[in-house]
């Protein structure tokens, strides 16, 4: 859990931000929570299908504007 100041309108208030974190054996999933003053969804997202061709990476805001899905390419030789 974070917590920050904000200085919106002039008036600090403290922010609570909680960060939830989900692995599993090929994917990772996450959401961002604002705990001010109830508990309120700010983004989810994910990587599925780790360690396989054609992963995913994947954000979801509360808008379309925030909302984001990749493809994560699988390296099979070291780089030199």
């Amino acid at each position: 859990m974070t917590k920050e100041l904000s200085t919106q309108s002039g008036n600090p208030r403290i922010l609570t931000r909680i960060l939830t974190i989900n692995g599993g054996s090929s994917s990772i999933k996450f959401a961002l929570f604002d705990a001010a003053n109830s508990l309120r969804r700010i983004l989810e997202g994910g990587i599925e299908r780790i360690g396989l061709p054609h992963a995913t990476f994947q954000v979801k805001g509360r808008t379309r504007q925030t909302t984001f899905r990749g493809h994560c390419q699988l390296r099979t030789t070291p780089r030199r």
